[in-house]
């Protein structure tokens, strides 16, 4: 069992110590720790059941488990509901449809379901008109000779007034209003 725990301790100690930016920006890295917190949640319901009786030992078999997978229930549940899935999904594809291969797409949303099924360069997180004037420029210097297009869900379309009202408009869908960046604008 020591050298079970170990290695698993070992491989969270080595990613932290070599990626720890991956630790700090993305959730799916944390997940290395989980079968060492499983391991230690399991042996201490053990023990906890042994040492325990009645009642107390009933709460921590039955109740303890079922409050700590109740977080995990609901997220499951959230991610597998298929109209996010779904509406995700057409927005890259509109996005895929309406631009060129080269193209530099700028969105508001965090999600990589958008920068994997559009097949385009897509750069995140950008939440409205003062943040897409802050980068406006960078896409042209780091991709030259691409074009630059922002895709603005609808639900997102008021934080992004200026850009809305000075960009032609590619494509407007029920998922995405795709504008092309023009230099100069919403400075």
């Amino acid at each position: 069992m020591f050298f079970a725990l170990g290695a698993l301790l070992g491989i969270i100690v080595v990613w932290v110590a070599f990626f720890p930016n991956h630790v700090v920006l993305h959730d799916y890295q944390a997940l290395f720790a989980a079968p060492l917190v499983c391991i230690g949640l399991g042996v201490t319901l053990k023990a906890g059941s042994e040492f325990l009786s009645g009642t107390f030992r009933w709460l921590v078999i039955l109740i303890v488990p079922l409050i700590l997978i109740a977080p995990l229930t609901r997220r499951t549940v959230a991610a597998f509901r298929k109209a996010n899935r779904t509406k995700l999904m057409e927005y890259a594809k509109d996005i895929e449809s309406s631009t060129p291969t080269s193209a530099v797409v700028l969105s508001p949303l965090n999600s990589m379901v958008p920068v994997y099924y559009s097949h385009r360069h897509i750069i995140r997180g950008i939440e409205n008109d003062e943040v897409l004037h802050s980068v406006i420029r960078q896409p042209g210097s780091i991709f030259p000779g691409s074009e630059i297009y922002i895709a603005i869900p609808p639900d997102n379309l008021g934080q992004f007034s200026c850009a809305s009202s000075r960009f032609p408009v590619v494509k407007s869908t029920p998922n995405v209003i795709l504008l092309k960046v023009a230099a100069g604008a919403c400075e």
